[in-house]
């Protein structure tokens, strides 16, 4: 199983108390953009996609080779972006439940907590480093898979 697989099992079950109107979102891309290095990822309210930004991965790529701390931070962006998908609209119930979900799961010196509390403060040289990355003119979007499908651990 891929590394994806696992952080889809791990956000998959909602929380306990979710808005009454929500769909949570399942189809997950990832982008090669520069929107602003604040915006890890996003989800367009209404749809069923997460689009992960590749350029602030390929950033953190040139910082670390260490694969927990790059999956960890797609974690952190994922479980951030389904929870906006549930219906949590607003920044700030989002991070520190963000924070919240990943203390409980991983406690607090994983570098998961660390990234939902500060990405910037674990990555202190992210911004330095996103202007080094480049940019396609034409930026593709990449489908990663449907975190829907109980399949989806054969592809994922």
């Amino acid at each position: 199983f891929s590394i994806f697989y696992f952080f889809f099992l791990m956000i998959r079950p909602p929380p306990r108390s979710t808005p009454s109107n929500s769909s949570a979102a399942s189809d997950v891309y990832k982008r090669q953009t520069y929107t602003s290095p604040n915006i890890g990822a996003y989800h367009t309210v209404g749809s069923n996609a997460m689009i992960l930004n590749q350029t602030v991965i390929d950033a953190i790529k040139l910082i670390t080779k260490n694969k927990i701390e790059i999956n960890s931070y797609i974690f952190v962006v994922l479980l951030h972006e389904y929870l906006h998908s549930l219906g949590y609209l607003s920044e700030r119930e989002v991070r520190p439940l963000t924070l919240k979900l990943c203390f409980e799961a991983f406690g607090p010196d994983h570098p998961t907590t660390k990234m939902a509390l500060d990405p910037f403060s674990y990555f202190p040289n992210l911004l330095a480093v996103l202007s080094r990355v480049k940019i396609p003119a034409v930026s593709k979007v990449t489908y990663i898979g449907n975190f829907d499908d109980e399949s989806a651990r054969f592809y994922l």
